[in-house]
């Protein structure tokens, strides 16, 4: 193991001085090998890659800045690391980029403690609305999502806008109340469906109580029956994300 080495931390590695942060995976380049006493285990530092930096979580970020030490370097013991046969292939001035970006994103106190909770859910630290966020969002709704989920409409859907303010009949709200889903309406969830390139929200596929009919609704616009559960809480969190992100 030598300088210039491409590393890979092993599974079960922690930071030596926060051990609440587990690095199996991270993966970086040996910078610097240290002299040690006989006996004494070799130190080695390694610069994490682009890849790495941007999965670090935020929280580890934060702390490394609030102790004034580096986040984007770690130094560890030889025997903690594996060396891999690919090679570094990282632009150093994006690297670069990319650290001073993080430094002053999760510097800054306007970063709060939501927006850490969406990062952590996304595992990105880019944690705007797209179709890899989506993703992630979905496989972590799918997880956490507990028994049996009934749905109902945040506010008017599109299509009963003009009922809502009185531009339409009763009778006719009511004959396409029929084919049509209504935030009045109770649904139970049936699947959250996969994302396609180009998407701004999750479509939940569900099914209206009252009449079994299914219709695919944008997630977003849902929310639980059960406004004290955890499911309420959790689609409450996507739905403020799609909005607001």
């Amino acid at each position: 193991m030598k300088k210039g080495d491409f590393v890979k931390v092993k599974k079960g590695i922690k930071d030596p001085e926060h051990q609440q942060f587990d690095m199996s995976g991270w993966k970086g380049l040996i910078s610097e090998k240290f002299d040690s006493e006989k006996g004494e285990p070799i130190i080695i530092q390694i610069q994490w890659d682009i890849e790495t930096l941007k999965k670090i979580p935020p929280n580890y970020i934060k702390k490394c800045i609030e102790d004034g030490c580096e986040f984007e370097a770690m130094n560890l013991e030889d025997k903690e690391v594996i060396v891999l046969e690919s090679k570094n292939k990282d632009n150093q001035k994006e690297r670069e980029q990319l650290i001073i970006d993080l430094d002053d994103k999760f510097g800054d106190a306007d970063f709060d403690d939501d927006d850490l909770r969406l990062s952590e859910i996304l595992e990105n630290n880019d944690i705007s609305v797209n179709a890899h966020n989506l993703t992630k969002f979905r496989t972590f709704l799918i997880e956490h999502l507990k028994g049996r989920v009934l749905l109902t409409g945040i506010e008017d859907f599109p299509w009963e806008e003009r009922f809502v303010f009185g531009y339409g009949s009763e009778r006719e709200y009511a004959q396409l109340r029929k084919t049509n889903p209504s935030y009045k309406d109770t649904f139970k969830l049936v699947k959250i469906l996969s994302v396609d390139d180009g998407d701004r929200d999750l479509v939940a596929k569900v099914q209206r109580q009252s009449d079994r009919r299914t219709f695919q609704i944008p997630l977003s616009r849902l929310e639980c029956v059960d406004q004290e559960s955890d499911n309420y809480a959790l689609l409450d969190e996507f739905s403020v994300w799609v909005v607001n992100y």
